[in-house]
């Protein structure tokens, strides 16, 4: 769950974090930043703890403690992120968000991508109140690539939390706290086996 969730990603931006820096100038708009990483965490971080002396959890695994620590670890990653491109002087942005509940049974179907059970489409529609299609829930990553008011270090979700149109939100502390990011970045690069290339 971790390498899924945090690992790959994180290796990923260390690898291409050059070619971002280099595209300087590429928004066109004065000030704006070069380029965004989007970290997509989740509504989970707000029901779990991340467990930073076990990050594996190879002393106490369950498949929601997994989940809920990698969207945590997720987010962290994304604004610890931001807090080392600034203080590189970077003009690189990182930004974090969340889908809200976004469910398989209620997004359109498309065969072969997202083609749920009756039985799921009228599980997950009992649940209109609160949730969304997953079509919704992508709005969220896709204003916080294209929306020029979207900043480094923002944090994005759906208007009524689980479910709307994308706004600027409030992080979880733990999820925004610098020394959870300081104490989190050197065992990312560890269990990625990838160090990060920022001052």
């Amino acid at each position: 769950m971790l390498s899924t969730n945090v690992l790959g990603h994180f290796r990923l931006v260390a690898r291409a974090l050059p070619a971002l820096a280099g595209a300087s100038g590429a928004s066109g708009a004065p000030g704006a930043p070069s380029a965004r990483i989007v970290t997509l965490g989740s509504l989970a971080s707000r029901l779990g703890r991340l467990r930073l002396d076990d990050l594996q959890l190879e002393r106490g695994y369950t498949s929601w403690r997994a989940y809920s620590g990698s969207k945590i670890a997720a987010q962290v990653f994304g604004f610890e992120l931001d807090r080392r491109l600034r203080a590189a002087g970077s003009d690189v942005a990182s930004v974090v968000v969340h889908p809200g509940y976004s469910t398989s049974g209620r997004t359109p179907g498309i065969r072969g991508v997202n083609h749920p059970s009756r039985v799921k489409r009228f599980a997950d529609n009992l649940q209109a109140a609160w949730t969304q299609g997953k079509d919704a829930g992508a709005h969220v990553p896709v204003r916080a690539v294209l929306d020029p008011s979207v900043s480094g270090g923002d944090y994005l979700g759906p208007a009524l939390r689980t479910k709307g149109a994308p706004v600027h939100a409030a992080a979880t502390r733990a999820s925004r706290s610098p020394r959870q990011g300081a104490r989190l970045w050197p065992r990312l690069e560890a269990a990625a086996g990838q160090p990060f290339p920022l001052p």
